[in-house]
C-alpha cells in the first residue's frame, strides 16, 4: 500500500485536494509543487499522458505527466522506483492527485526533477541516427545500461525504452543522456511496436502485461541498432510485416538487413535481440561485455517447428503454426471451416509431425465446441482456442481484443471509462479461455502466474448480481491501481477510502448532488481496497430497508473519518442528515425522538460523523426504548382485551352489571345512611 501512502500525502492541506491558483494559472501538488497547464511539453508526452512544465519545492525546473482517466498508472512500483539511484533516470519529486483546472476535474500526476532535454528522436517510426559507435558506447549506451542496471537491481522494470523516451540531457554531446518516464502509463503503452517482442507487440497497448527485465534488454537492443543504423530497417513495412519478418527470420536479421554494422557490436546485437528469452543477454551480461570479458554463449530454447508442406488459409500458404495463428482471427468463418474439415488436423499430423501441437489442437477444438452457445460464437471461440494451441506464447485473441491475462483489468478500466461495450470482456470470465491458455503455456514450458486463480474468482463474482460484485468487482480486483470509476465521482480521482470521503464532502456542497452516496462501483471499490470498513455493514447497505441503508452508510463514513483522523466533514454531515429521519422515526418514545432530533442538529453543524454514528449506535438507549415500548404495548393489549370482553358482555347479557350495580347501590346507600346518622348524633350531643 505504499502507493496509497503517497496519495494520502497529497492531502497535507486539511481534507481537500490543493486547488489551482486561478490568478497565476498554477496547479499545486501537495501545496508547494507547481504545475503550469499553460506550458505543455509535447516532446515529453507518453502517449495520452501529457507533459507540462513544473517547479519543485525549491524552485527548480521540473516536468509533470498527467495520467489519463482510462489508463492505470504504475503506482504499485513508485516506492521501488524512488529507491533507485542513477543519474540516468529522472528523479521523482512527487506524485498524487491535483485539481486539474483545464479539465475541471482531479487527475493523478507524476512530477520529475529536471527537463531532460530533447528526445533522441521525435519520430514515431524507427529513425536511423547513423551515430558513431564510439560516441554511442562511451556516452549513450553507458548511461542507458547504468539506468537499467540500477532499476533491475531494485526489482523495477522500465518497460518504455525507445528513442522517443531517451533524452539528450540538454547537451548535444550526449554525456547526460537519461531515460524518460515509465510510471504514468502501463508498461509498453506508448512503446512503438518494433521495440517490443513479437508477443507483446501483438497485444493491445494497455494489455501487454507487466514488462520483464528481458523486455527492457530487447528494447535496448532495438534502440542501439537504431542509433547505429544509417537506414530505417522497417521502411516500407507494415507493423504486421515487421512481426512476420521477426517470426520467420528473427529480429537480428531485421535490424541488420539494410546496414553493415561494426564487427565488435554484432555480438552485442545478437545477444540483446535474441527472440529466444533463454538465450537473450541479461543486464549482467552487458556489464561483463563492457568490462571487456567475453559473454558465454547460452543454450537456445526449443525452436518453432516448420512443416514439410504448407497449409492453405485464405488463398495463402503457411509453413509455421505461429504465423498461421496470426491470420486466423482475420476470418473466423474460414477458421471454423478449416478446423471442421479436418484439413488443419491432417497438416499438423502429417506435415508438421509434432505430437504436442496435435494434442493441443484436439483439446482446443473440443473446448471451443464445449464453451460456445451459437454458430457465430463457435467461430470466434475456435479462433481463440486454436490460436492458443498453435502459439501458446502469444496473447489471448478473443473477438476484437488481444491481451495477456495479467492486464485484463486494464481492458475493463478502459471499457468502463470510455463507455465501451464490455460484453465481449464479460464472456471471457464465463468460459474456459484462461484456464486453457494457462494449460497450453505450461505444457509449452512457459511460466504461468496466478491469473487462472484470479479469473476463477472473478467468475464467481460474476455469478452474484448484488452490489459489490459483478463486473465492477472484477474490474477493481483485476486492476488494483485503478481509480474508482463511479459516475458519481467522474470529476474526482478516488484511489482510497480517504479520497472517497473527501470527494463526497465536496460533492455534498453542490446543489446538484445525487440522491444517494453509493452505487455499484463505490461499493465494489471499497470491497477490494478497504474491505474492513464495509464488510460488517454490507448486508445493511444492500438491504431494501431504507433505515438499514442509512445506518450502514453512517457507520462506514464514521469509520473512515475516525481512522483517517479527518477533523470535520460539515457538508457530508448535512447530506447524511437529510436521510436520518428514517433512523429518528424508529424511536417509539415521542420525547426521545424530539431529543435525538435536537442532538442531530447540534452534531451536524460540527461535521463529526463519529459522534453522529454513536448517537444511533447507543445499544442501551435503543434497548430501553424497545423495552418501554414493549411494556406499553402489553398494557395496551390487556386494555384492548378487557374492552372487548366488556363490550361483548354488554351486547349478549341483558342483566350484565345489574347485580354489581345493586351491590354498589346498597353500599352507597348504607354509606350515605351511616353518614346521616353520624351527623344527626353529632348535632344531638352537641346541643
Amino acid at each position: 500500500m505504499a502507493d496509497e501512502e503517497q496519495i494520502l500525502e497529497a492531502y497535507e492541506v486539511e481534507d481537500v485536494t490543493p486547488k489551482a491558483n486561478p490568478v497565476s494559472g498554477e496547479v499545486l501538488l501537495k501545496g508547494d509543487i507547481k504545475i503550469f497547464p499553460g506550458s505543455p511539453l509535447p516532446h515529453m508526452d507518453r502517449g495520452s499522458a501529457k507533459a507540462y512544465l513544473a517547479e519543485t519545492r525549491s524552485g527548480g525546473k521540473a516536468f509533470a505527466l498527467i495520467c489519463p482517466d482510462n489508463l492505470v498508472p504504475r503506482t504499485a512500483v513508485v516506492h521501488k522506483y524512488m529507491n533507485v539511484m542513477s543519474a540516468s533516470l529522472p528523479k521523482i519529486t512527487g506524485s498524487g492527485v491535483v485539481d486539474w483546472q483545464p479539465e475541471r476535474r482531479e487527475k493523478y500526476v507524476f512530477v520529475y526533477e529536471g527537463l531532460l532535454g530533447n528526445p533522441l528522436s521525435a519520430q514515431k517510426n524507427i529513425p536511423a541516427l547513423g551515430l558513431k559507435l564510439d560516441v554511442i558506447l562511451s556516452t549513450i549506451f553507458y548511461n542507458l545500461v547504468d539506468g537499467i542496471s540500477a532499476m533491475h537491481d531494485r526489482g523495477v522494470v522500465h518497460g518504455n525504452i525507445c528513442l522517443q523516451n531517451i533524452f539528450d540531457g540538454g547537451s548535444g554531446k550526449f554525456e547526460n543522456v537519461t531515460l524518460g518516464d515509465c510510471l504514468s502509463v502501463p508498461s509498453g503503452y506508448a512503446q512503438p511496436a518494433v521495440y517490443e517482442t513479437v508477443e507483446r507487440a501483438l497485444a493491445l497497448p494497455y494489455a501487454k502485461g507487466e514488462a520483464t527485465a528481458a523486455d527492457d534488454i530487447y528494447a535496448l537492443g532495438i534502440s542501439l541498432a537504431s542509433m547505429l543504423a544509417s537506414h530505417d530497417f522497417t521502411e516500407g513495412m507494415s507493423p504486421e510485416d515487421v512481426i512476420v519478418h521477426k517470426l520467420e527470420h528473427g529480429t537480428f536479421n531485421l535490424v541488420t538487413s539494410r546496414d553493415r554494422f561494426p564487427g565488435q557490436i554484432i555480438e552485442v546485437l545478437r545477444g540483446l535481440l535474441s527472440d529466444d528469452v533463454a538465450s537473450r543477454w541479461t543486464i549482467w551480461d552487458i556489464n561483463e561485455w563492457m568490462d571487456g570479458r567475453r559473454v558465454t554463449a547460452k543454450q537456445a530454447g526449443r525452436p518453432i517447428p516448420k512443416s514439410s508442406r504448407p497449409v492453405e488459409f485464405r488463398k495463402k500458404k503457411y509453413f509455421r503454426p505461429d504465423i498461421l495463428a496470426l491470420q486466423l482471427r482475420k476470418d473466423p468463418a474460414a477458421t471454423l471451416e478449416l478446423a471442421e474439415s479436418g484439413e488443419l488436423y491432417l497438416w499438423l499430423n502429417r506435415a508438421l509431425q509434432n505430437k504436442d501441437y496435435e494434442e493441443r489442437f484436439e483439446k482446443a477444438v473440443e473446448q471451443a465446441k464445449k464453451s460456445s452457445t451459437s454458430g457465430a460464437n463457435l467461430a470466434e471461440r475456435m479462433v481463440t482456442y486454436i490460436s492458443m494451441a498453435l502459439a501458446p506464447n502469444f496473447p489471448v485473441f478473443y473477438k476484437e481484443n488481444s491481451f495477456f491475462p495479467e492486464h485484463f483489468g486494464n481492458l475493463l478500466v478502459d471499457a468502463i471509462a470510455n463507455g465501451k461495450d464490455a460484453n465481449s470482456l464479460v464472456e471471457v470470465f464465463h468460459g474456459d479461455i484462461i484456464p486453457c491458455w494457462a494449460t497450453f503455456r505450461y505444457q509449452y514450458g512457459l511460466l504461468v502466474g496466478d491469473e487462472p486463480g484470479k479469473f476463477e474468482t472473478c467468475r464467481m463474482y460474476m455469478l452474484q448480481k448484488s452490489a459489490g460484485f459483478g463486473i465492477e468487482r472484477c474490474t477493481y480486483f483485476m486492476a488494483m491501481s485503478s481509480k474508482c470509476l463511479s459516475e458519481k465521482l467522474t470529476e474526482y480521482c478516488v484511489r482510497s477510502s480517504r479520497d472517497l470521503i473527501i470527494a463526497l464532502e465536496r460533492i455534498a456542497s453542490s446543489k446538484s448532488k445525487p440522491a444517494w452516496f453509493f452505487d455499484r462501483h463505490i461499493i465494489a471499490y471499497l470491497f477490494t481496497h478497504d474491505r474492513q470498513v464495509i464488510e460488517s455493514s454490507s448486508s445493511d447497505l444492500m438491504s431494501d430497508e431504507k433505515h438499514r441503508q442509512v445506518s450502514a452508510a453512517l457507520k462506514i463514513f464514521s469509520r473512515i473519518q475516525e481512522r483517517e483522523r479527518i477533523n470535520s466533514l460539515p457538508n457530508l454531515s448535512l447530506w447524511i442528515g437529510e436521510h436520518l429521519s428514517t433512523l429518528i422515526n424508529r424511536y417509539h418514545d415521542r420525547e426521545r425522538r424530539k431529543q435525538v432530533s435536537l442532538d442531530v442538529s447540534k452534531i451536524k453543524s460540527k461535521g463529526n460523523l463519529v459522534m453522529l454514528a454513536e448517537l444511533f449506535n447507543n445499544f442501551q438507549d435503543i434497548q430501553n426504548d424497545t423495552k418501554m415500548f414493549s411494556l406499553a404495548m402489553q398494557h395496551y393489549q390487556s386494555l384492548q382485551e378487557e374492552h372487548g370482553r366488556l363490550s361483548l358482555e354488554l351486547e349478549t347479557n341483558k342483566n350484565f352489571g345489574k347485580g354489581t350495580g345493586r351491590q354498589i347501590s346498597a353500599m352507597v346507600s348504607g354509606s350515605v345512611a351511616g353518614l346521616v346518622i353520624l351527623i344527626y348524633l353529632f348535632f344531638s350531643f352537641a346541643v
